[in-house]
């Protein structure tokens, strides 16, 4: 069985306790550490009084914008199933760097690097150039929920609870969420339990890889 990190090398290219419940970014009904927080995009702005106002906080329906660095089921940035992105336009749109194909362990597959900001993330394509897994390493990622690189496996079965399942084969473990879409957030590792990988894609892909060692 091969963990996800000898995917990354082949490849060249070096999710505390349980509170109220809410909509995750991630697509999954997660549940957040804290209740009564305003839902996505609605923040509250200072409570403010002047003549002929009730002086009670007001609900400001701005948007709130984009964290670059959320990791998600969808994937991160421009890297993302829901916008379609294939390896030609990913390439035509300069975001994606040092593309390769699979060599001896993925030969019909791609490869390649995001850029910019995204530098620690990888990419593999399908042998129709298809998105279909996103590889994070870096130490600025995070999921909507707050896991990211450095956690222990118990930090993250406290923020994902039952939403969640620890993967064990042989003396290797992993983390994976999988959400109503099937799409997952899978989290490698390593001997201390430790988070060194996050890998976004197809939750059953995922989770089978892990289990039964299919690499591509």
């Amino acid at each position: 069985m091969r963990s996800f990190a000898a995917l990354a090398v082949v490849a060249t290219l070096g999710l505390a306790g349980l509170a109220g419940c809410a909509k995750g970014d991630d697509g999954s009904n997660v549940t957040a550490f804290s209740s009564g927080s305003p839902s996505a995009g609605v923040t509250p702005s200072t409570a403010t009084s002047s003549p002929g106002t009730s002086g009670s906080p007001t609900m400001s329906t701005s948007p709130t914008p984009a964290d670059p660095y959320t990791f998600s089921v969808e994937g991160i940035g421009p890297y993302k199933w829901a916008e379609g992105q294939t390896l030609d336009s990913l390439n035509t749109s300069g975001v994606i760097t040092d593309i390769s194909t699979g060599g001896e362990v993925c030969s019909a597959n791609y490869f390649a690097k995001g850029t910019g900001k995204y530098s620690d993330i990888s990419l593999l394509f399908t042998p129709e150039k298809k998105l279909d897994l996103v590889i994070g390493r870096g130490s600025k990622i995070h999921t909507p929920s707050g896991a990211k690189i450095g956690m222990t496996l118990t930090q993250l079965q406290n923020i994902y609870g039952s939403l969640g399942e620890t993967l064990v084969n042989g003396g290797a473990r992993a983390y994976i969420v999988i959400v109503a879409s099937g799409k997952g957030l899978y989290f490698d590792l390593d001997v201390n339990k430790k988070v060194f990988v996050m890998i976004a894609g197809d939750g059953a892909r995922l989770k089978n890889r892990f289990l039964l060692g299919s690499d591509c």
